[in-house]
């Protein structure tokens, strides 16, 4: 019944195997007391509740929300209570769909497998606090603050207002800078606004709110110019996968440009750009560090325009830094930098209706904010002017590591499915750009292996950083920057040890850092025991589509880049382990 292993559901299987293994030998200490323990479980009542018990967990362990659900809950005793909660409506889910008769069933053959995936597909459309779906949080975008508010109480406000502080879209003191000296077209100018609600909405509306402290449903009323083309675009499936929540985008008629009167920005009715040959997404990580040497080098006369976001910290020192590094390089002629600053606004007095406070930490959206606005500023210039976007594949399709991070609780942020819905979406409402991302068949490793300008990426890559939060060393009085244990830079290292660069400069190192390894309630070394899991299963290939589908025709493509990516780490691993962690590493190899 529980299956080799070597997937995530029969891992599945083989943990609620192990779960059942241990009530019922829970006090035998001695082969007589196994023996007596086993001839106790074997009797049909026994081992009726013990298929019940196995099936309740092997449900649990399937469904993700649950792992990731529990994370978020930082008091210990609400933690304990939901979980027991959870796995009792589970268990009480499991004994309505036994049969009458469960020894009639061939539960190694495909009868089994039916109740077994029936009970699962329950679990997931029966959440916790169960039969009731979360409350829809309504937002009202708007673009003209002297709009009278005859929305109910209840609805919230995003309203857009560069550098105003009665605005709740918060761009900084000098956001009307990013917007000086272009304009885009209508019909971009409004994607880009749908990224901005959308990331605002993200972060303000909490998932622990949520009856499976996951799942919200959004609606953002946006303003726009043809409100035809918007609804047969469909941007809430897009958000929908991006996200893992439930979006409604209405659209309502707007005549007011988003940027009009905004001080710099150029009057002319028609379109005004840049004078630039692309756009390219600048994070500061590594990714994008390679991707815009490359595309300078590969034409000498390409002029680019990087793309930032931030709110702040450690990741906008690192964009300012290597932007200063690349234009003293290649010429500040060839490159511009636009450094966007967007977040939902701080509550003030200004404001007709403040956001509330506090705010969500997943920001799935973000890349729909970050993709949005680089489309607005390609677009300004033309309809054929790329968008570039350097990421490797192997975290592009972003296979899940283990059962719990199946779905959207792993990101999606330049998935290939969201790519292409994305793109599809904004040829709808008017907007042609291409979105090409040169990199999505390669590994992070054959990355940086390719670059057109090694010596200068070698460099260059101490200032970049590839970290999910590099300001956390600040607060353990250890050197900021990549953190050394989240799976980003267990990425980087990877990379790095593929071209022959890696180093122990991290606050810390996961090779050598034991703790990471032996404190399991220790979050940061989650990411470390994820990737040991993921790295050294025989996994089938039909995994590379628990993210999300795959484009027509490229599934094996991908597949080979998921398993070269595996082996990166694998590679890094055995070469690099020490202590406990070789141990480990050389039982599984």
């Amino acid at each position: 019944m529980a299956g080799d292993g070597g997937d995530l559901e029969s891992q599945a299987a083989r943990d609620a195997m192990c779960v059942v293994l241990d009530h019922v030998f829970v006090d035998a200490d001695m082969w007589d007391e196994l023996a007596d323990a086993a001839d106790t479980a074997v009797s049909r009542e026994n081992l009726v509740s013990l298929l019940e018990m196995f099936l309740a967990q092997y449900v649990y362990n399937r469904v993700p929300v649950v792992a990731e659900a529990l994370s978020r809950i930082t008091d210990p005793q609400a933690a304990r209570r939901a979980d027991e909660n959870m796995r009792q409506i589970i268990q009480d889910l499991v004994s309505l769909r036994l049969p009458e008769d469960p020894f009639t069933v061939d539960w190694s053959g495909p009868q089994g497998q039916e109740i077994a995936e029936d009970a699962v597909r329950i679990a997931y459309e029966t959440p916790p606090e169960f039969g009731r779906r979360p409350a829809m949080t309504i937002y009202l975008v708007r673009t003209d603050l002297s709009t009278p508010v005859t929305e109910p109480d209840d609805v919230r406000l995003l309203d857009w207002a560069p550098a105003r502080t009665a605005a709740t879209i918060q761009t900084g003191d000098a956001g009307v800078e990013f917007f000086t000296g272009w304009r885009a077209p209508r019909a971009a100018a409004d994607l880009m606004m749908l990224g901005a609600a959308t990331y605002c909405a993200d972060k303000v509306t909490l998932r622990g709110d949520t009856p499976d402290w996951w799942t919200r449903d959004i609606t953002v009323r946006l303003p726009v110019a043809d409100t035809t083309a918007w609804r047969e675009a469909n941007f809430g499936e897009v958000l929908g996968f991006l996200t893992g929540d439930h979006w409604q985008i209405n659209p309502y008629k707007a005549a007011r440009h988003p940027v009009a009167g905004l001080p710099g920005v150029p009057r002319n009715v028609q379109p005004v750009g840049l004078d630039i040959d692309g756009v390219c997404l600048f994070s500061g990580g590594l990714d994008s560090l390679c991707g815009v040497i490359d595309l300078l080098e590969e034409d000498p006369q390409r002029r680019l325009c990087l793309l930032s976001h931030n709110e702040g910290g450690k990741a906008s020192t690192a964009q300012q830094d290597l932007f200063s590094e690349l234009g003293a390089h290649y010429g500040h002629g060839r490159i511009t930098r636009r450094p966007l600053y967007l977040r939902p606004a701080p509550a003030n007095g200004y404001q007709t209706r403040p956001l509330p406070h506090p705010r969500e930490n997943t920001t799935r959206s973000r890349s729909l904010l970050f993709l949005t606005t680089a489309l607005a500023l390609a677009a300004a210039h033309g309809p054929t002017v790329p968008v570039y976007v350097p990421e490797n594949g192997f975290i592009g399709i972003n296979v899940p590591l283990t059962r719990a991070r199946v779905g959207s609780a792993s990101t999606r942020t330049t998935h290939p499915h969201f790519m292409a819905q994305l793109g599809a979406a904004a040829r709808t409402v008017g907007v042609d750009n291409p979105i090409l991302n040169p990199y999505r068949l390669q590994t992070k490793g054959e990355m940086l292996a390719g670059s057109r300008n090694p010596e200068l990426l070698k460099r260059l890559t101490p200032m970049s950083i590839s970290c999910s939060h590099p300001e956390t060393a600040r607060f353990q009085r250890r050197l900021q920057g990549n953190c050394g244990y989240c799976f980003p830079c267990l990425i980087r290292r990877a990379s790095l040890a593929h071209v022959g660069w890696d180093d122990n400069e991290y606050p810390w190192n996961v090779l050598t850092d034991e703790a990471l390894l032996r404190k399991r309630r220790w979050r940061r070394g989650a990411d470390l025991r994820a990737v040991i899991t993921g790295a050294f299963a025989e996994r089938p290939d039909r995994d590379v589509l628990l993210n999300g589908p795959l484009p027509l025709g490229e599934r094996s493509a991908f597949t080979d880049v998921w398993r070269r990516g595996t082996q990166e780490l694998r590679d890094w691993l055995v070469a690099g382990a020490q202590g406990e962690l070789a141990t480990l590493v050389d039982s599984l190899a």
